[in-house]
């Protein structure tokens, strides 16, 4: 892991530490695993489907991930200019806020695969369904780039497709 910060704790006694520090820098962690069997499972998921893979193919050992990532913290909100989080065949970039207190997230991003939407699908009557819309979401030289959105809490994260950006092509 690297990281990178410039650290600064204001005087006073009006607000708790956590409301008063101030952080500002980047990092870095390469090849990293989660402990957590649900979270690798999901890892495994979004690898397989983004590069069109059959779900359930035999599995190809643990995946890994990078993450890095731009951040500011101030006020007990953690901002991010510009997080990204790849596995293989896909990569993940957002940028938005996670306050430390009320663990609430707001993110707005883009998710780049491999393959296309219907193939994400892995085929059948779903990835049939949405083969016209592949043109959609195809660009860049990626299968697909889909908008998303990440709210909710810690506890109860929220992930969804960004409709409105699926339309303008932002």
């Amino acid at each position: 892991m690297r990281l990178e910060t410039t650290l600064l704790l204001p005087p006073g006694r009006d607000l708790p530490v956590s409301e008063r520090l101030q952080l500002a820098g980047a990092f870095a962690l390469s090849r990293g695993e989660f402990n957590d069997g649900e979270v690798q499972r999901k890892l495994v998921s979004l690898s397989r489907r983004s590069r069109g893979m059959d779900e359930n193919a035999a599995a190809t050992g643990e995946v890994v991930s990078n993450l890095r990532g731009t951040f500011r913290l101030d006020r007990g909100v953690l901002d991010f200019a510009n997080l990204t989080f790849g596995v293989p065949g896909a990569e993940v970039r957002i940028k938005g806020s996670y306050g430390l207190r009320t663990e609430a997230m707001d993110f707005l991003g883009h998710l780049r695969m491999q393959a296309t939407v219907s193939r994400a699908m892995g085929g059948g009557v779903k990835g049939w369904l949405l083969k016209p819309f592949d043109p959609l979401f195809r660009r860049d030289g990626a299968g697909a780039v889909v908008p998303i959105r990440i709210g909710g809490t810690r506890e109860a994260p929220k992930f969804g497709l960004d409709y409105r950006r699926v339309l303008t092509r932002r």
